[in-house]
């Protein structure tokens, strides 16, 4: 019999608790947990709950997370191998890490039904509780999905070091980055491969290489890694390819035309999917004199992908695209992503539009949603559109000159609302790398930030909140992209931070965005600002998926949801069928079933984003290793951009790539580290090093399995080594576990 699950309770309810309490002890999370029968997959709900609660002064600062885990006879993690849904059965492969008792390899577990219809596939790593087994057959439940710090294989560099062959893995992928090799496995590899290898149950024992993905030189590899690193599911079932055979374009039926409004798509020149379009024009209306009329038409994915299919699994399973500088692990088939999806020029698709109207105050005064046939009259990249404005049009801009001028007046319509809201205006260049099909590297560095990047941002935050409005209007289920408010003890590290610069401000009251606004203009011309703003950043909470509006705190919005993005995001797909069903658009909308299910789904699809963007920040990471791997020996100009009690971060002038200098690479002279004042004092030289210095520093080692580099200081009469003939340095690994430290 298939488990229902209960509810989650809405903050009100908790905060309604909270206030009433009159327990013999005081309040604690896991007495909440106990109050509301808080499952395991509620708990990341609860904590946001929580951390809301404190802000308000409801709670007191000093409580953990809650951690409820599983009372068990027996706790296992390991690999599918086989799913019999009839029988409720899983063929289950342990991990022989932390294995409570012998058992046989490869057990035969009876599930619940609910358990196997979470979208567990083979090869899915998992936690099951076994509460009872009768020979070799078990009964249990699948607990969640197992991370991959306890996965059966690694990812990691198979190294020789003092004539032992060892593999260094990643220090986030595993406690102990450095094992031993069986020998006779090395055979599989050569030295420097990335290899796979399965870890030993005592870590005193030898790993064995299971098989080679190719030279770590090579970058056109650091995306496999990665997605063996973070499990990523490459391939497609058979099942949800079959699925994107044989399908067409909608025909116009109910929908509206709008093949003859000059819908654009603007994006970035390397974009292969292209699933938003926007058109604007001076609304024409007396009432709403310098307003604007403006479409946002968004691919309608939720025609193909219905729900309960094997393309809906695949694309829950996956909860978004994932970008790397090579190649992207799509979220929809390539049919689907880049073909009948993809909003392509001049060819007839079908959409979901948000119908828009906005004051001259950036506004939204009306709304509604429909479907429609629509045609993109040009496909343009951010770089054409912003060179079209300044007036430079080319051959495809040049007929399109009124259609620009129109976006870009809806635009400043928009900057004066987002400035009245007290948006949080962070202005954080991103890193970027491009790799050619041969496998060089063609660019790494920071992004451009153009006005037409913000202006297609600004749309699409519009349509996203009236997608949230219709939402809660209508009382329809739905995922909601919440942020809430920052820790106010994120808020007084930052100010006690910007205090070692000489920069003092007052602690905020209220807490909003104008706040961190006033932080980010009055550090604006000051040597760290780019830093200043990157701590600001990580003062705020992080992001996350819900089945309750809570309201965006970065944005300074009431409700907010994702809408925009149904091709390489989960939560946008939820949300268009949530409109569907809401505004009666079709048979193919958020079914009541699947409405029970959005709390689960919207901590899965969380989960996901975050693994996504740790493999995009790794890859890249690593992808500038290789890029500095020749330069070992190098001496560069950097500004110190943190000091910690194990070394100081610098910041690469020419690049702005990062790293670290161990205290004990800081010269010949002891340095004592001061936290007081963020800095180190040299013994004897008396020298200091503080936050926003410049430095001459070289390049002393690179981590590649880590994605870090490691600088020394270059003291006056040091010669500069020859960087060539350094490299064999680069590759050595760097297993200091104080090396290198998360910031």
């Amino acid at each position: 019999m298939t488990k229902k699950r209960k509810d989650c309770p809405s903050i009100d309810d908790v905060r309604l608790f909270v206030r009433e309490y009159k327990g013999p002890q005081a309040i604690s999370k896991r007495e909440i947990a106990r109050a509301f029968s808080i499952s395991r997959d509620q708990t990341l709900i609860l904590n946001d709950y929580i951390k809301q609660l404190k802000l308000e002064g409801l709670l007191p600062s000093r409580l953990k997370k809650i951690d409820l885990s599983l009372e068990s006879t027996l706790s296992l993690i390991g690999r599918v191998s086989k799913i019999v849904p009839k029988k409720h059965t899983i063929h289950f492969t342990i991990n022989r890490h932390n294995l409570q008792k012998k058992l046989p390899k490869t057990l035969e577990v009876i599930t619940d039904k609910g358990s196997i219809g979470l979208s567990y596939r083979p090869n899915d790593m998992i936690h099951l509780k076994l509460t009872e087994s009768a020979s070799h057959v078990y009964h249990g439940a699948i607990q969640d999905r197992a991370t991959d710090q306890l996965a059966l294989e690694k990812v990691g560099i198979f190294y020789q070091k003092d004539g032992k062959a060892i593999i260094q893995i990643a220090r986030k992928q595993s406690t102990q980055p450095v094992y031993p090799l069986i020998q006779s496995s090395t055979q599989l590899a050569e030295r420097g491969d990335w290899v796979i290898a399965e870890l030993p149950d005592n870590p005193k024992k030898a790993a064995r290489i299971i098989r080679s993905l190719g030279s770590s030189k090579n970058p056109l590899l650091l995306s496999q890694v990665a997605a063996h690193e973070f499990h990523f599911p490459v391939e497609f079932s058979e099942e949800a390819l079959a699925l994107t055979k044989n399908i067409k374009v909608p025909d116009l039926a109910d929908r509206e035309d709008l093949r003859d409004v000059p819908f654009v798509t603007i994006d970035g020149s390397d974009a292969r999917d292209f699933d938003d379009a926007v058109w604007a024009e001076a609304d024409q209306r007396p009432s709403n004199k310098g307003g604007w009329q403006i479409m946002v038409a968004i691919a309608d994915v939720a025609y193909y992908v219905r729900p309960g299919t094997a393309l809906d699994e695949e694309a829950r399973k996956r909860g978004n695209s994932i970008y790397f500088p090579d190649r992207v692990i799509p979220m929809l088939p390539f049919n689907l992503s880049n073909e009948l999806c993809s909003l392509k020029p001049l060819e007839d698709r079908g959409c979901l539009v948000a119908h828009l109207r906005i004051d001259q105050e950036g506004n939204l005064i009306s709304y509604r949603f429909n479907r429609a046939l629509m045609r993109s009259a040009a496909r343009l990249t951010y770089e054409q559109v912003q060179n079209a404005y300044d007036g430079k049009p080319d051959e495809t801009t040049k007929s399109l000159g009124k259609a620009i001028l129109s976006l870009y007046g809806a635009y400043h319509s928009f900057l004066k609302n987002r400035q009245h809201r007290g948006t949080l205006e962070l202005d954080i260049a991103e890193r970027k790398a491009s790799v050619s099909t041969d496998g060089k590297i063609e660019f790494l560095g920071l992004r451009q930030s153009l006005p037409s990047h913000q202006l297609i941002e600004e749309f699409m935050i519009c349509a996203n909140v009236a997608a949230a409005k219709i939402l809660q209007e209508t009382g329809q289920a739905g995922v909601y992209r919440n942020h809430l408010p920052p820790d106010l003890t994120h808020v007084q590290e930052l100010l006690q931070y910007l205090a070692k610069l000489d920069l003092e401000f007052s602690k905020p009251s209220p807490l909003n965005g104008n706040f961190f606004n006033q932080i980010l203009k009055k550090t604006r011309s000051h040597p760290l600002s780019s830093v200043i703003s990157e701590m600001v950043l990580r003062t705020q909470t992080q992001a996350l998926y819900m089945a309750n509006n809570q309201g965006h705190f970065g944005l300074g919005l009431k409700e907010y949801t994702h809408f925009t993005s149904p091709i390489r995001r989960y939560a946008d797909l939820i949300v268009h069928r949530g409109l569907i069903s809401a505004l009666r658009l079709g048979y193919d909308g958020l079914k009541p079933e699947d409405a029970a299910e959005l709390p689960v789904v919207a901590q899965e699809i969380s989960t996901t984003e975050r693994q996504a963007a740790s493999a995009e920040r790794l890859t890249l990471d690593r992808l500038t290793c290789l890029h500095f791997e020749e330069m070992v020996g190098k001496v560069f100009t950097a500004r110190i951009v943190q000091v910690m009690d194990f070394g100081i971060f610098i910041r690469l002038n020419e690049g702005g790539a990062e790293g670290l200098i161990p205290s004990r690479m800081l010269g010949t002279d002891y340095y004592a580290y001061s936290a007081k004042d963020a800095e180190f004092v040299g013994q004897s030289s008396k020298k200091k090093f503080r936050l926003g210095d410049i430095v001459q520093a070289t390049l002393e080692a690179i981590s590649l399995a880590d994605g870090k580099l490691l600088f020394g200081i270059r003291e006056k009469g040091t010669p500069t080594r020859n960087p060539s003939t350094s490299s064999a340095r680069s590759r050595k690994p760097v297993n200091s576990p104080r090396r290198f430290r998360k910031r």
